[in-house]
């Protein structure tokens, strides 16, 4: 049944089912952080509108000055997205409308609004994720955020999108069950599952997929006593290629305001730093992570990883002694709240070593099941075999 603070209103083409304002206590006060941040990022774009303003009325302004007056305008748009997000968090709600062939999410804070949609085709099933469970639960329980949940939507070519967010999950866990209720109602074959224990940021392992995927670029080599694997650069389709995007848009608004800023005193100097390193992070980073290749050799009872990218290489030697386990795994970052895959390498000490991050996941898995049976280790390491079967 569902919670009382869930307001329902049923139509024949339609359900509607409206949350209140998330229950995150002060927590939400830190939406004031990127607030805080569009108000600032906004003020040297916003004095020089005005000043472009003035000029204007007396009669001095001209087309290059209304020209770049619209560049600035594009600085206040940008500032608008921190601004929006610091309101979701201080007072946002969701407001979720079933149809007959899709759901329609929207985010709701004061005047901004964000909507996104999902077809009941593309849903595989909806995931329910709680943040504790077992003893763990009872040593953090309290922790602020122990009792919420998220409802996400796993859809069929493997990708995820976010449902639900920051609620308890006393009241996903019958709104999940009534929305896929709906779904099936509706012709949808969609089921719930639930996913307990995610206190880390690893999200459960993926199930195991062996064989080579079609289309891959990635050439396995069988030899006598071992095989070698040759992985080409991924390229800068997909998010590398975002992550550029992003990185030279974020270095450009950063280059007009150091422009602007050229007579501010040295602390703003400091702080601008600041933003240059992140955008030119971003532009690097994404260019060692499109243009990186791998090698792995395993011979007889011992492996070679080597990495070699534009700025510069690196390479692991494990004997089979020294390795536990071998798998594709969450890396523990996410790119639009999907986890991003690699091929970890759990070491006999505990010791976990990611490589291929960002590579698909039937690449990922044919790769893992082929080196496992070349070198006959298992997925996960006893340790931590034990450690799950303990949590069931």
């Amino acid at each position: 049944m569902l919670p009382r603070e869930i307001q329902t209103e049923h139509w024949p083409d339609r359900t509607r089912y409206d949350l209140p304002r998330r229950p995150i206590g002060k927590l939400r006060w830190i939406g004031l952080v990127p607030i805080g941040f569009a108000v600032l990022f906004a003020q040297m774009p916003v004095r020089s509108l005005l000043s472009f303003a003035q000029r204007l009325a007396e009669g001095k302004g001209g087309a290059p000055e209304l020209a770049f007056a619209a560049f600035l305008s594009l600085f206040l748009l940008a500032a608008l997205v921190p601004f929006g997000l610091g309101l979701f968090m201080l007072a946002g709600r969701t407001r979720l409308v079933v149809h007959d062939k899709w759901i329609r999410v929207t985010e709701l804070a004061g005047p901004f609004r964000y909507t996104r949609k999902l077809r009941f085709e593309d849903v595989d099933r909806l995931e329910l994720r709680s943040g504790f469970s077992g003893e763990e639960a009872t040593r953090q329980a309290a922790g602020a955020l122990a009792r919420f949940a998220t409802l996400t939507a796993r859809l069929r070519d493997g990708k995820q999108r976010l449902v639900l967010i920051g609620y308890p999950s006393d009241w996903l866990e019958p709104l999940a069950e009534e929305l896929t209720g709906l779904m099936q109602l509706k012709g949808a074959s969609v089921a719930v599952r639930k996913i307990e224990g995610q206190a880390s940021s690893e999200a459960v392992p993926v199930e195991e997929k062996a064989g080579p995927p079609v289309g891959t670029r990635i050439v396995l080599t069988r030899q006598v006593n071992g095989l070698r694997v040759e992985v080409p650069p991924k390229g800068f389709r997909g998010n590398p290629g975002s992550m550029l995007g992003f990185g030279l848009f974020w270095c450009l608004f950063i280059g007009v305001f150091t422009f602007l800023a050229r007579s501010a005193p040295w602390p703003t100097w400091l702080f601008l730093l600041v933003f240059w390193a992140v955008g030119l992070g971003m532009v690097f980073g994404a260019i060692n992570f499109a243009r990186r290749r791998f090698t792995i050799e395993v011979e007889s009872d011992r492996v070679r990883v080597e990495q070699h990218g534009p700025f510069g290489s690196k390479s692991w030697v494990w004997d089979k002694s020294e390795l536990a386990a071998v798998r594709a795994d969450a890396s523990g970052m996410k790119i639009n709240n999907v986890p991003v895959l690699e091929l970890q390498w759990l070491l006999a000490g505990g010791k976990k070593v990611g490589t291929l991050a960002g590579r698909t996941e039937a690449e990922l898995q044919w790769i893992a099941a082929e080196v496992r049976q070349a070198l006959n280790l298992p997925a996960n390491s006893g340790m931590e075999a034990s450690r799950k079967a303990g949590y069931r």
